[in-house]
């Protein structure tokens, strides 16, 4: 767990290892929703134009297609989001440790300088 002092001399608690697991948990929601949107496609692609070419079936197209591309897309735009969302997350993780670790090492420098020699 990394802890940073915040400007209100609160100190900033940060769970490293919660966020870790929130890491994993979105990676499995984003392969969650990107496969969603495969298994539509590919169902949608094997039932093939189950529509009509008369004035009903092009009727209903029209008003079929575009929400159903956008289903789709949305499940892959929400995956790569998430993704990237792991990854801006694990990035902050690192940043945290890392601060925390100069601020130790930087606290034993200072310590061990005003031993009595």
């Amino acid at each position: 767990m990394s802890e940073q002092q915040a400007s209100s001399n609160e100190p900033l608690r940060v769970d490293t290892d919660l966020m870790r697991l929130a890491i994993g948990r979105l990676e499995k929601l984003a392969d969650r929703l990107q496969s969603a949107g495969k298994q539509l496609q590919d169902a949608s692609d094997a039932a093939g134009e189950c529509w009509g070419n008369d004035k009903t079936g092009k009727q209903f197209y029209s008003q079929y297609q575009q929400p159903h591309d956008q289903v789709i897309q949305a499940a892959e735009g929400g995956g790569k989001v998430l993704y990237d969302s792991t990854e801006q997350v694990a990035a902050m993780v690192r940043a945290f440790e890392s601060s925390e670790h100069d601020a130790a090492a930087t606290g034993n420098s200072l310590s061990s300088g005003m031993q009595p020699g």
